[in-house]
């Protein structure tokens, strides 16, 4: 190093305030933590400090280099710029080679500042940890002097090519998720409203007992995707209930499901902006689980009073059940029952529909035992 740097020990960073603290806090804790005396704005300067005589002195008499951080923020701020042009003046004055070192932060022109364009930048914008390992064989090729030397230190990765000198790689990877995707929702859904709560149960049961689509009942009111109701059938021995010769009420309230998803209706009155979206939550929630009871699947309730959903198979079968699939191009299978000793194992899931970030159905797994009782380990635990 030339003899023009006698007495100067210290890393002078200069950027905008505020847009770029981050990205200084950051440069100045990485640089500190490889030894070197840094002296940044952030953690120099406080109220009532004449700022500009101290930022001249630093540059003028300890700066051992001035890292000027580049960006399309830095490059228009008159304090900036007025530090850029004292360095520029101290290192032609004092003959100071390699003494400013402009940073690349955001992908900024070379012409943006007068005097930038016959320097060399050290390129953060693609990646900061490379341009950190960049600026710190530059440091070490100037023998900027190191106060100590910090076990956290990157000059580790000055030695490892394949760390980062790859920068951001932009590609497409398969994520395997317990969250499956619902690509396609109905328009609407109908909230149809009824005389009274007795006549929505008669109603809803007779939904159930057709089974043609999903259908929930809240108080006096039935929730469906389906544009009609069957005609109720009606009881001839609860003549109570029928005092009305219209059984439905003029209201049918259409739902539209894009305005839940984009979360673009406010209302206050019934049904809510909270109403629309906890009502097609739980149609979902409907529609999901009468799909897996026609599907075979048994129910077992869990302590959350959430259903969990399994196949079944008794002590006397000796077949188990399996499913396959394929994975990675290849066939695969896994087994959803077994014995485990003298009990019985099935696999079951339970699941909870979602709308954000997407609608989807997000899964968890079970194990649930069918145990044999055997008399004598009972008569044990009573003993």
């Amino acid at each position: 190093m030339s003899s023009n740097y006698q007495n100067r020990d210290t890393l002078f960073i200069s950027h905008a305030l505020p847009e770029d603290n981050e990205f200084a806090k950051w440069l100045a804790a990485r640089l500190r933590n490889e030894g070197y005396k840094v002296w940044c704005e952030l953690d120099e300067i406080y109220g009532g400090d004449h700022f500009w005589d101290k930022i001249s002195s630093v540059i003028r008499d300890e700066a051992i280099k001035f890292i000027f951080v580049g960006s399309h923020a830095s490059v228009i701020k008159r304090g900036v710029r007025k530090e850029w042009d004292f360095a520029c003046s101290i290192q032609d004055e004092y003959n100071l080679e390699h003494f400013i070192i402009p940073i690349n932060l955001d992908g900024i022109n070379s012409n943006a500042l007068i005097g930038l364009t016959g320097l060399a930048m050290m390129h953060f914008h693609n990646s900061w940890a490379y341009g950190l390992k960049m600026l710190i064989r530059c440091l070490q090729r100037d023998h900027v002097p190191q106060q100590s030397e910090s076990p956290l230190s990157a000059s580790h990765l000055l030695i490892n090519p394949h760390t980062l000198n790859g920068g951001i790689i932009e590609q497409e990877e398969i994520f395997y998720s317990n969250w499956l995707d619902l690509p396609h929702l109905p328009d609407f859904y109908y909230i149809y409203d009824f005389v009274n709560k007795k006549l929505a149960e008669q109603q809803i049961k007779q939904i159930r007992d057709i089974g043609q689509y999903p259908a929930v009942q809240h108080d006096r009111y039935i929730i469906t995707f389906s544009e009609i109701l069957p005609e109720l059938k009606r009881n001839l021995t609860n003549t109570a209930l029928f005092d009305h010769e219209i059984t439905l009420s003029d209201s049918r309230i259409f739902i539209n499901i894009k305005d839940i998803l984009n979360r673009s209706f406010q209302s206050t009155e019934f049904p809510t902006t909270a109403d629309r979206s906890n009502l097609l939550v739980q149609l979902l929630r409907q529609a999901f689980h009468d799909f897996l009871v026609r599907h075979s699947l048994k129910t077992y309730c869990l302590a959350n009073d959430r259903l969990c959903y399994y196949y079944t198979r008794s002590l006397e079968d000796k077949a188990d059940v399996t499913i396959k699939f394929t994975y990675k191009q290849k066939p695969k299978s896994k087994q959803l029952t077994g014995k485990y000793l003298e009990d019985v194992w099935h696999y079951g899931v339970s699941f909870n529909p979602r709308l954000r970030p997407y609608p989807c159905f997000s899964f968890k797994g079970h194990i649930l035992y069918c145990f044999r009782l055997r008399m004598s380990y009972y008569f044990a635990l009573v003993r």
